[in-house]
């Protein structure tokens, strides 16, 4: 899979636009949850290190890590 863009495509742009117009802050967060806990881990995994995370920025991603244990 290639690695993603920082910067949204159209069609991206355009599906929020909707969904924002259309659903609460609430809404969108609770659809986003059962997205991410019916992914199989492994998915999960490549799509946090191939997605998620290049489209962070560097204080966004040192949040992160300050949330997470140490793998080590």
């Amino acid at each position: 899979m290639p690695a993603a863009s920082p910067q949204p495509k159209a069609e991206e742009r355009e599906v929020n636009a909707v969904f924002w117009a259309r659903l609460a802050d609430h809404e969108i967060g609770a659809m986003s949850r059962r997205i991410v806990v019916n992914m199989p881990p492994a998915r999960l995994l490549t799509w946090q290190h191939q997605i998620l995370l290049p489209a962070w920025s560097a204080p966004e991603r040192a949040a992160a890590a300050a949330r997470q244990p140490s793998p080590i």
